[in-house]
């Protein structure tokens, strides 16, 4: 249900979105500090590639993943386009073991933690694929800080009957958190309004254990 709801909106997605441009213009901007050439990136949930077309220059190799047929192909239309070689685009899940443990050395899930039914298994397995030291970049839309907004209620009855993917309304301290319980220390935190709701930006680095 999920992969055909985003194939959908795929061709639709970039223009349905561009209200947020600014918005993931200034996240993408902020995560380049914590980029670095030598880097193997993870781009969890890439939908169109933008992030996963952006940074791709500034790191070794890009792995971006999806359950959408369609956004991955619009993503790797878009780096066809650009001419870029070092992002590869994978129809996986998180958990499919093509993914090795403690191998990125960055992590991206950008709109995407709103979307996981298992919050908890999500982060810990982020966790286990990060390298020790390594960061995870999130920016999470947090409809919990507006849950009688319009959207918000018209998300979770059209969630509720499986109209649209499960919708999580997170508040920020709940997902803080789960990224802190899940074995992560948090570097930075920024928040950014669409419809009167944060989008949540966090930066978190692997606790080292000794």
């Amino acid at each position: 249900m999920k992969e055909k709801f985003w194939d959908i909106f795929s061709s639709k997605y970039d223009k349905i979105t561009q209200g947020t441009n600014l918005t993931r213009d200034v996240e993408i901007e902020k995560s380049l500090k914590y980029i670095q050439s030598n880097h193997v990136a993870l781009d969890y949930g890439c939908g169109t590639g933008t992030l996963a077309n952006s940074i791709a220059d500034k790191v070794q190799k890009v792995i971006a993943i999806d359950i959408s047929s369609g956004m991955l192909e619009v993503a790797k239309k878009k780096a066809v386009e650009k001419q870029i070689t070092n992002v590869e685009f994978l129809k996986i899940s998180l958990f499919d073991e093509q993914l090795h443990q403690k191998y990125f050395d960055i992590i991206f899930a950008f709109n995407v933690l709103h979307f996981v039914e298992d919050g908890v298994k999500c982060i810990h397995r982020i966790h286990d694929i990060l390298k020790p030291g390594g960061y995870f970049i999130s920016s999470t839309e947090c409809g919990g800080e507006n849950k009688k907004s319009f959207i918000n209620v018209v998300t979770s009855l059209l969630s509720s009957v499986r109209i649209m993917p499960y919708v999580r309304l997170l508040t920020k301290n709940e997902l803080d958190s789960s990224i802190i319980d899940g074995g992560f220390e948090i570097v930075e935190r920024e928040d950014f309004y669409n419809l009167n709701q944060p989008n949540h930006f966090v930066v978190a680095q692997k606790v080292q254990t000794t």
